[in-house]
């Protein structure tokens, strides 16, 4: 709605192209101002109306050279701007002669990747800059309505340069030695998850993802390492588990090589044997004294540092068909829970979620006193999340968890499932839509069993039947406005974004 003001209200003859940028580069690809939706389209319409070309060509040439530092916009700024400027045939995909085009701009951007290995001189901020620009890129470019001439422009000069991005990449896992570096090592790892999400690239990432693998357990498991380099290591793996969890399927039924287990069967060696899933970095001398911002730092280094070595494990329990002997040879059930508790006590609200993921494969076969009280330590910890967002996905993890088939079918289980029923359908009745996510797991689990599993469920049944209507003012303006928003159909971009 705001967007649609300003597009009907605004003064075109008093506006630039860097003023617009700025106040496009404010909108949420996820929630309004996606490619491909009706947003987007009038913004395009409505940029056609006071840029020319020149601006366009202007503009680009100003944001995407080596020395844009003085340019005060931020890079998802500017990456939609070039991607509303091609769509509004301002700005030329392909290379013609001189003329500014975006293949043109793009080799310029990537260029200081160029033979980086051998380039060690060449300026780390302006690579930075320039990974942040192509992640943009490649974000913006994306569209709802299929592949077209400018993603396909974008995805195949990153393409071009795959090797030699990963190549700087896997040389700053052993150079990020500061504190400092958390940050950009976050903008490392977000490159990783944007190039595996584009399937044009997927070759080329696929066979660096591997070379990555090896580089990163070699910096975890060397002593020596800044506490930073470590925590960098055991994220790129943790997202390299996720990606063979995601990718590869499990061959230990079919007694043939697992890739799974060869890829990961050192790595979880590592981790696991000892207790060392909660052994997070020491601090070195030149970080005992920290001021307030970069204590704050390290303790984000600290959890995210557990959160990845419980995801790693995590992942590799549901993918593997032998990891759970596999983890067990390492460290018995005993000690494992005991870890899980201490993890819950120090590692933050983000461990929370692989913590459940793995208990949710130890639960049917350990149904003992520990691991309840682990199950309502989550429980009161998931409710001191309510006002952000991790809360549902933990609640959703939570769900999975207690209600899966083999827990389901144990006599001595039940009292806790309805308790917990119980206490759902109760918050349920201020929280809206958390009874949906009970009933929808109920339903996954009768379609993976049988209709015969909820025989002594059948008060979480009758409850879920006769549970509503709302009858709070709040909530009834909340679902109100809900109806209304989806009633406006493809005139609002949310209603678009949430049916693809």
């Amino acid at each position: 709605m705001l967007l649609t003001t300003t597009i009907h209200f605004a003064d075109c003859d008093s506006l630039s192209v860097c003023t617009v940028s700025h106040y496009l580069g404010i909108y949420r690809s996820s929630e309004s101002l996606k490619r491909g939706t009706s947003s987007w389209h009038d913004t395009v319409e409505w940029i056609k109306m006071f840029v020319s070309k020149e601006d366009a060509a202007r503009f680009v040439n100003m944001t995407l050279s080596t020395s844009a530092d003085g340019v005060c916009l931020s890079t998802r700024a500017v990456a939609r701007m070039v991607i509303l400027l091609c769509d509004a045939a301002l700005l030329p995909c392909c290379m013609m002669d001189e003329t500014c085009s975006l293949a043109r701009s793009l080799y310029t951007v990537l260029s200081c990747f160029h033979n980086c290995e051998k380039r060690l001189y060449a300026s780390e901020a302006v690579q930075n800059h320039a990974l942040q620009l192509i992640m943009c890129l490649l974000n913006e470019s994306h569209t709802m309505s299929g592949d077209d001439l400018v993603r396909k422009t974008v995805s195949s000069h990153v393409n071009l340069m795959m090797d030699q991005i990963f190549a700087f990449i896997s040389r700053r896992m052993s150079s990020v030695t500061h504190l400092q570096d958390y940050h950009l090592v976050d903008t490392y790892l977000s490159a990783l998850s944007v190039f595996a999400d584009e399937p044009r690239l997927m070759p080329e990432v696929k066979a660096n993802l591997r070379k990555l693998e090896d580089i990163a357990l070699q910096v975890l498991v060397a002593p020596t390492a800044p506490p930073m380099c470590h925590y960098f290591s055991i994220k790129a793996l943790s997202y390299i588990s996720y990606w063979l969890r995601k990718h590869c399927h499990c061959t230990c039924a079919a007694s043939k090589p697992c890739v799974i287990l060869q890829r990961q069967s050192i790595l979880i060696s590592h981790i696991v044997r000892n207790g060392k899933l909660n052994s997070p970095p020491v601090k070195q001398d030149t970080e005992l004294k920290l001021t307030r911002d970069l204590q704050r730092l390290w303790g984000k280094l600290t959890s995210g540092y557990l959160e990845a070595g419980w995801s790693i494990v995590a992942n590799f329990l549901h993918s593997c068909h032998s990891a759970e002997d596999q983890v067990l040879s390492l460290r018995n059930a005993e000690d494992i829970v005991s870890d899980i508790a201490i993890a819950l006590e120090i590692g933050g609200m983000n461990v929370l979620v692989p913590l459940m993921n793995i208990m949710e494969k130890m639960l049917p076969k350990y149904l003992i006193s520990e691991m309840f009280k682990l199950v309502s330590s989550c429980w009161k910890m998931i409710f001191e999340l309510r006002k952000t967002e991790l809360f549902w996905t933990t609640m959703e993890a939570f769900i999975q968890m207690l209600f899966q088939p083999s827990v389901m079918a144990t006599a001595t289980c039940r009292d806790h499932l309805l308790q917990y029923s119980d206490k759902i359908f109760f918050h349920g009745q201020a929280i809206t839509g958390l009874c949906n996510m009970l009933v929808m797991q109920l339903q996954k689990v009768v379609t993976l069993s049988s209709p015969d599993i909820l025989e002594y469920y059948c008060t979480i049944m009758v409850e879920a039947l006769t549970f509503g209507p709302v009858h709070r003012r709040d909530q009834r303006v909340i679902m109100d406005t809900c109806r209304f928003i989806s009633s406006l159909g493809d005139k609002c971009s949310i209603n678009e974004l949430i049916s693809k």
